[in-house]
């Protein structure tokens, strides 16, 4: 199964079983062999999705107030204001 912005990993194997009979005059030869080649790779690398937010352990509200940011939205604060 494939989840996204995680790794994807593929392993690969592939086989081959040979056999072979030679009859020279009143000789017969045989050998036989098998090979086996795995390999396994991986296709990108495990990231954070855009939906998910890192927090380093403070609130908004700390981060706002550290930031010295208003925590009124600047469309608010002008519809709020006192007309001068």
């Amino acid at each position: 199964m494939f989840q996204v912005y995680e790794p994807i990993y593929i392993q690969i194997s592939a086989g081959v079983d040979v056999s072979v009979s030679i009859k020279i005059i009143f000789i017969r030869i045989k050998f036989s062999f098998r090979a086996t080649i795995t390999t396994s790779f991986v296709i990108g690398s495990k990231t954070t999705p855009p939906w998910h937010v890192v927090s380093d352990g403070q609130s908004s509200r700390q981060r706002l107030v550290q930031s010295g940011a208003s925590q009124i939205h600047p469309m608010l604060a002008l519809a709020n204001a006192s007309p001068a």
